[in-house]
């Protein structure tokens, strides 16, 4: 595989392309050009983008004029051309996450002060795809009359600014609220806040 570095504005767009860019999505895009720089090449047939139309987008919104491209086999038809974009964005959708090691891996990259909410992960959405772990989670449906050890499954809002080690202490201090009588997760949390203000005022 080839990689060459063209000027921006002799590519063009994918008429066709049936995957659509938000601007957080671009915006995400274009803080990974600027934090990490070009990892991967676009894909181009006939100058024309096949894979990699929201990075040329990024690229262009934050000043670049040149990028690497690699192209396909010169034989390649218009319809391979076309059936090779769907299945490169679609192969990268069917991929799942794994939530704990994701989970952990926002968390200390956060504390390490990457912001990961620059790059997508929003704080409000748990984890997955779209979201960002500012949560910890109970087993069990996580209503009031739960009282089973409170491990990763059920959201619950918490800071996502901890490393794993005081992660695990939180979940601790959680599971002896629960078995002190206080079953339902926030009001642990304020159970444990209580007594922490309590100690150092």
């Amino acid at each position: 595989m080839k990689v060459e570095k063209v000027k921006i504005d002799s590519l063009d767009a994918d008429p066709e392309n049936a995957r659509k860019h938000s601007k957080r999505n671009i915006d995400a895009i274009a803080v990974s050009l600027e934090q990490f720089g070009q990892r991967r090449p676009l894909v181009v047939w006939d100058n024309i983008i096949i894979a990699g139309n929201g990075t040329v987008e990024a690229a262009k919104s934050i000043g670049w004029t040149d990028i690497e491209i690699t192209r396909v086999p010169a034989d390649w038809s218009s319809d391979q051309a076309r059936a090779y974009a769907l299945a490169d964005n679609r192969t990268a959708e069917l991929a799942d996450w794994d939530p704990e090691l994701l989970a952990n891996q926002l968390i200390d990259l956060d504390s390490m002060g990457f912001d990961m909410t620059d790059l997508g992960f929003s704080v409000d959405k748990g984890v997955g795809p779209d979201g960002f772990l500012d949560d910890l989670r109970v087993e069990g449906g996580g209503d009031d009359t739960d009282t089973g050890p409170f491990v990763a499954s059920e959201t619950y809002p918490l800071p996502y600014g901890f490393r794993s080690d005081q992660r695990e202490t939180i979940i601790k201090a959680i599971n002896r609220a629960r078995e002190l009588g206080e079953p339902d997760a926030p009001t642990a949390l304020a159970h444990i806040a209580t007594l922490y203000l309590t100690e150092n005022e």
